[in-house]
């Protein structure tokens, strides 16, 4: 980061935190250093438009410790919303454009200290590199109706990408923030109006209905294992009842 970067980026920090923004943490976190985690994870993930105004990440996921994490949101059950809001204001501070309202998603981790915090940003259309999708268009981007997962019976994330990265590392798109988990734990892929489960070469292995697997094609309740932690698979997608065995992705 440039020396001119930097101070453009610091002077606007402390504009921010002079207003309403540093009211939104009841006293939990430092407002400086949340808005300096954010302000380098948008401008860090701004996307450069020819012509345009680059753009900034749309999708902000803040990792807390969980004290901090269940503290702050009894004390703000708005704060997503709110945090949103000043998101917006920074964008136009540092000169960039938003596609859309930013999405904030606060999670509890047990690798952030109390009154720290983690901030990884990203666009919300922008998958893997490594991935192959579909044509777009095609029936095969959409996901079954109400597909979602529970992990550890606290947590339900609903499914809606054409793929899905989970484990350990911060950078996934569903964070599971357990020893057992590898970094890069497993990836859910939409094939044929289904989600299809695969092992990326974990250490401690994925379980479906009991049983370990490379490939799975997911129906509603079956219950999975991603290294010991458990979660369980829901949708509501007709002629695609419950089972309780496995099936391999023919």
């Amino acid at each position: 980061m440039s020396k001119n970067r930097l101070s453009r980026l610091e002077e606007q920090i402390e504009r921010l935190v002079e207003g309403s923004f540093a009211r939104l943490f009841a006293g939990r976190l430092h407002p400086r250093q949340v808005a300096v985690q954010l302000a380098r994870a948008m401008e860090d993930h701004a996307r450069p438009n020819p012509g345009r105004l680059p753009t900034a990440p749309d999708t902000y996921t803040v990792y807390l410790n969980r004290q901090d994490h269940a503290a702050l949101l009894a004390a703000q059950p708005d704060l997503a919303k709110a945090l949103g809001a000043h998101l917006v204001d920074l964008a136009s501070r540092l000169n960039l454009r938003m596609s859309r309202f930013p999405t904030v998603t606060f999670t509890p981790s047990l690798g952030v200290a109390q009154r720290q915090v983690r901030v990884v940003a990203e666009h919300a259309e922008e998958m893997p590199p490594t991935a192959v999708f579909p044509d777009a268009g095609s029936p095969d981007i959409q996901p079954p109706p109400g597909a979602r997962l529970l992990v550890e019976v606290t947590r339900e994330i609903p499914l809606n990408r054409p793929v899905t990265n989970i484990g350990r590392q911060l950078d996934n798109h569903i964070v599971i923030d357990d020893p057992r988990v590898s970094r890069r734990h497993a990836q859910l892929r939409l094939r044929q109006g289904r989600y299809v489960l695969f092992d990326l070469g974990s250490r401690r292995g994925v379980t479906v209905n009991d049983q370990r697997v490379q490939e799975c094609v997911l129906r509603s309740g079956d219950r999975i294992a991603f290294g010991g932690v458990p979660a369980l698979y829901i949708d509501h997608a007709p002629g695609a009842p419950a089972r309780q065995d496995t099936q391999r992705y023919e």
